[in-house]
Parts: structure tokens; sequence; C-alpha cells
């Protein structure tokens, strides 16, 4: 089981979205405020980040994971019943949402 943890804080003046994948979950992270991600799945791997031209942030989770998002030490979203997918042949989560989507700020992505 490996479990990775990640805090996305926002230092900027207005709100910034913060996308979780492959479950299409948007968040808004408020100025001065930060979401904390627990990240646990039952097979090696680990969290893709990418940070958006629009400013948003976008955590791609590895194939089984799932995640539980805390804010404020409120739960704001939980996967656990829902893991994350295998995408196709040998396709991180990333490569795969972007192949379907065509990426976050895309035309068809969500």
């Amino acid at each position: 089981m490996k479990t990775e943890r990640l805090s996305v804080r926002n230092d900027g003046p207005a709100p910034r979205r913060l996308i979780l994948e492959p479950w299409g979950m948007e968040l808004s992270v408020p100025p001065g405020g930060s979401v904390g991600l627990e990240l646990t799945g039952p097979q090696p791997g680990g969290a893709e980040v990418e940070h958006t031209p629009d400013g948003s942030i976008c955590v791609y989770a590895w194939p089984g994971s799932t995640v539980v998002a805390r804010q404020a030490a409120s739960i704001v979203y939980d996967t656990r019943a829902m893991p994350t997918p295998s995408p196709p042949g040998s396709l991180s989560m990333r490569e795969f949402i972007r192949l379907v989507f065509g990426g976050p700020g895309k035309a068809g992505y969500r």
C-alpha cells in the first residue's frame, strides 16, 4: 500500500481551481487557503500534478488509488468507494485524460 500526501496552497488574490482526475471533481481553493490531499493505492505509482495556463491545478491519481481531500479540517471529497480505474495500455492517467478530453482548458474537457 502506498500513500502520498500533497498540499495545494493558494497564495494569490483570487480563488484557484483544483481538479481531481479521473473523477473530474473541481474544488475551489480560496485566497490564502489550502486543500490537503491524501492519495492511497494498493500498487506502486504516484500522483501527477499539472499547472494549467489558466492557473488551475490538476492532480491525476494513479491506477487503483483513491483520494481524500480536506479543507479546513473537513473532508470535502472522498473517493475511497471508487478507486481509480486503469487506463488502457501503458498510458498514465494524465496521458489518458489528455487523449480522451484534450487536457485541462481544451474543448471537450470538463
